[in-house]
């Protein structure tokens, strides 16, 4: 009986094992790979804001129409990639990413801002 006992166990804890071993391990994706769908909205109201900029920039004519379709041009860029990495979730390279680009469109928006090609400003 005690050998039944322990053979009993032992093939309980081989089939408790096999459900476990069969799920791929991806990580803790729902807490640290991955940002939230807070930190999606935060970075995507950052190029919404940054859009924004260009227009009251282009409105008030501290850069030029050219200058502004190119800035819009980048920023519908930023747009597009946001919504394919946002798909399946953020993750830390692909925030960074976004948060990069962002910043560099933003300071050739003070550049343009700046260059006084004929313009006020």
């Amino acid at each position: 009986m005690k050998s039944f006992t322990l053979l009993a166990l032992a093939i309980a804890a081989a089939g408790l094992s096999v459900p476990a071993a069969a799920q791929p391990w991806q990580g803790n994706s729902q807490h640290g790979a991955h940002y939230g769908k807070a930190q999606a909205a935060h970075i995507w109201q950052e190029i919404a804001e940054l859009d924004r900029k260009i227009d009251r920039a282009d409105n008030r004519d501290t850069i030029s129409e050219r200058e502004a379709n190119g800035l819009h041009r980048q920023v519908a860029d930023l747009k597009r990639d946001f919504r394919r990495f946002s798909a399946n979730g953020l993750d830390r390279a692909e925030a960074r990413q976004l948060a990069q680009r962002t910043e560099r469109i933003e300071q050739r928006l003070r550049n343009e801002r700046r260059d006084r090609d004929g313009r006020r400003g």
